[in-house]
């Protein structure tokens, strides 16, 4: 049980408005928990709170 929940928890490094929309809405509609951060340092702060079973990222961050 434990194994299905964290299959299904993406964290999204975003900062565009837009595609952080887009992939809440495709990835949500999938069934997945997304949870999004728009900065590196909110990425951190998520990554070492919880798990996830996949990390979509910006690799153009402003403070990264």
């Amino acid at each position: 049980m434990l194994m299905q929940a964290l299959e299904k928890k993406v964290l999204v490094v975003e900062d565009t408005a837009l595609l952080t929309m887009l992939y809440r809405n495709v990835l949500g509609r999938a069934g997945h928990d997304v949870t999004v951060a728009t900065t590196l340092a909110e990425a951190r702060a998520e990554l070492e709170a919880r798990n996830f079973a996949l990390v979509l990222l910006d690799l153009q961050l402003p403070d990264g």
